[in-house]
């Protein structure tokens, strides 16, 4: 079954995954002590009592992760099923929407009681005091009815995702198809690589998927408009023309180079030998472009992935790459350029950008919701619950202004490019935003700041916050993760929790995005109930 041989994540550690569902489980039984299967069996659950329990288990996990050691954690989570007591939040719906998207531990559980061997299903008819096989039959059926529902479901929604982003055939041009372009960007990508990085020219093993999203990337839009983000190109430009000491005379290394920009800024600026690695058709494009301007015994170009291409040099001085995407992580880019760091970068080298920060703050979002309530002296406030319902989904990737911060941003997550790994791309962060006015709070925002510092002459940084000059901010735009009803602010109140970050199971490319949260007030008052909200950055 292809659930379970999906790769779960495990029960008591959200960042550690088993490569499948049923090595999750005997690592659980024999680890923890706590045969889930068993316990489901016993407490006679249906396939909606299976993902109530589970649900419960991951929100309970996240929420005392971090203030219990690993023998009280399994004793409090323990603690509901105290000889097969029945916990009350096997009646509460609300333990039907899942706090991890896509867990293959949800269906898996009720799997395992539909698709037991014999002496699995006489040990559930024992527990259940007979009639074992009706029921079992029972609910195979469910199962497959349900699976038979998630699937239409999953269908439509991929249809409207379709229909709502006007992505068709039809191929267009130039920049009136940039939002379609960047959604087939969006849609396309998968595990095997970011736009620059990884698999040599793409042959005809490449996958449908894998061949969308390096395609997007030859797409002449795309490209015009992180060119003409002046905040992000300047800066690379800044870096590499105004420190010497780093670029002057050296070997530069290029990891998904585009068109070309960052390699052209280097020999400018003195580099010995500069290599760009792309594996889009752009790469041609950007041939031309080095010719052009007669840096072609400078600069080198390389279509491939950076894991599989060959280089000319066994090491290079500097490795630089613009990698960033959505909510700084969106696209994995960042894989490949660990890759080309850990095997190529000289000891005493630069990774550049060297030093990452994620912010997050309080937003007041009413002029955008409250547009529809009066369009054009018509009352059109249904789209208005339309879009916050998506929102509550899908984060919304926006331009915001400064004056709708309700508070000062607070550092979420540092990432130091020089020394990370893999593993730390994905997190659990907590965070805490103080009001510094009154008013509805209707999302949390987050931005990035890029840094280039180390070994410097010149040190350079830039910003993709909410900046008051609309002109002034990034094509990376902000990321916006709206809270359920929304929360009145008094000056001084708190709202804190956790973000946890991990790539989605059907594309690590995307985003999986939980946020557990409450409403801190600033004046004594009781602190509001923890809430857990889901969001995919897809």
């Amino acid at each position: 079954d292809e659930g379970a041989s999906a790769a779960t994540r495990d029960v008591l550690y959200h960042e550690k995954e088993h490569e499948s569902t049923a090595a999750c489980l005997s690592h659980c039984a024999s680890n923890y002590g706590w045969d889930l299967v068993e316990l489901a069996k016993a407490l006679k659950l249906d396939i909606y009592g299976s993902i109530r329990v589970v649900t419960w288990l991951r929100r309970e996990v996240a929420s005392k992760r971090q203030d219990l050691e690993d023998e009280a954690l399994i004793q409090h989570l323990r603690a509901p099923f105290d000889e097969r007591a029945r916990p009350a939040f096997l009646e509460d719906d609300d333990y039907l929407f899942p706090y991890l998207p896509d867990d293959p531990l949800l269906p898996a559980l009720a799997q395992e009681l539909g698709d037991g061997d014999d002496d699995e299903e006489q040990a559930g008819a024992s527990v259940r005091g007979g009639g074992g096989g009706s029921e079992m039959a029972a609910l195979r059926a469910e199962n497959e009815r349900l699976r038979e529902e998630l699937q239409q479901q999953q269908e439509l929604i991929a249809a409207a995702k379709a229909s709502v982003l006007g992505v068709d055939d039809d191929e267009g041009d130039g920049i009136k198809d940039s939002k379609r372009d960047e959604a087939e960007r969006r849609d396309g990508e998968n595990d095997d690589d970011a736009g620059g990085g990884g698999g040599e020219d793409g042959g005809a093993a490449m996958k449908k998927s894998e061949r969308s999203y390096f395609d997007s990337y030859s797409k002449i839009a795309i490209h015009q408009e992180m060119l003409s983000d002046r905040t992000r190109t300047g800066g690379y430009r800044d870096f590499l023309s105004n420190n010497p000491s780093l670029i002057k005379d050296k070997v530069v290394l290029d990891v998904g180079c585009g068109t070309g920009i960052l390699c052209l800024f280097a020999a400018r600026a003195g580099a010995k030998l500069v290599i760009g690695i792309d594996m889009s058709d752009i790469i041609e494009d950007a041939r031309e472009i080095v010719r052009a301007n007669g840096f072609e015994d400078k600069i080198t170009l390389i279509r491939g992935k950076v894991e599989d291409v060959t280089l000319p040099v066994e090491q290079v001085d500097v490795v630089v790459s613009e990698w960033m995407g959505y909510f700084l992580l969106y696209e994995s880019m960042m894989d490949s350029v660990v890759f080309a760091r850990d095997k190529y970068l000289r000891p005493g080298g630069v990774c550049m950008p060297d030093k990452m920060e994620m912010f997050i703050a309080a937003i007041d979002d009413g002029p955008r919701l409250d547009f529809w309530n009066d369009v054009y002296g018509f009352d059109m406030s249904v789209m208005r619950r339309k879009v916050r319902e998506r929102c509550l989904i899908d984060p919304m990737v926006e331009h915001y202004q400064g004056k709708q911060l309700l508070s000062a941003p607070a550092l979420l997550k540092s990432l130091d490019c020089q020394t990370l790994t893999v593993k730390d791309l994905e997190f659990s962060a907590p965070f805490r935003v103080v009001a510094w006015r009154d008013s509805q709070c209707d999302a949390l925002l987050s931005w990035f700041d890029t840094h280039f510092r180390g070994g410097c002459d010149q040190p350079v940084s830039f910003t993709t916050g909410p900046v008051p000059n609309l002109d002034d901010q990034t094509h990376w735009k902000q990321t916006a993760f709206y809270l359920e009803d929304g929360v009145s602010l008094k000056t001084g109140d708190a709202i804190e929790g956790v973000i946890h970050c991990h790539r989605a199971h059907r594309n690590p490319r995307h985003l999986d995005i939980v946020i557990e949260w409450a409403h801190v007030p600033g004046d004594g008052r009781p602190r509001g109930p923890t809430k857990h909200q889901t969001y995919e950055l897809a």
